[in-house]
């Protein structure tokens, strides 16, 4: 685990969006690299700044990287008939496929980068929305 520190606007976004960028042109030249999942939280994108979202968009690309791995989708929307995931109490369901798939022996090695997660702080309280409730 590599974990970027620092205060509001010293660049760690930039530095992690150098390193998608990097990773991401390895994953497509140099065949057996590792692949790359991804999200970036922002305060500025309603949404983005929960633990729900922050699982959703890596587990996208993952489905869409490794085609194999969409049975684990399709196994838990047809018994719920959930179509999108989009609500902050979809995080169990999302950890519960992410968790599938990670244990998923077809799953490629894979780089997982999750960003700006301290854009997400509430408020006064110090906590991450969504991630204080979920630990």
């Amino acid at each position: 685990m590599l974990w970027i520190m620092g205060s509001p606007g010293s660049g760690k976004s930039a530095l992690l969006t150098t390193i998608v960028q990097n990773l991401s042109t390895q994953a497509q030249t140099i065949p057996d690299s590792p692949r790359l999942s991804y999200c970036f939280c922002s305060a500025n994108r309603p949404g983005s700044c929960s633990a729900a979202s922050a699982l959703k968009s890596p587990i996208c690309l993952l489905l869409l990287e490794q085609l194999s791995l969409n049975l684990h989708l399709t196994s838990l929307r047809d018994p719920t008939e959930i179509e999108h995931f989009d609500h902050l109490s979809n995080f169990l369901a999302l950890s519960g496929l992410f968790y599938d798939i990670a244990r998923d022996s077809d799953l490629s090695k894979t780089y997982l980068v999750i960003g700006a997660i301290d854009e997400c702080v509430k408020e006064g309280s110090g906590a991450h929305s969504g991630f204080e409730e979920f630990p």
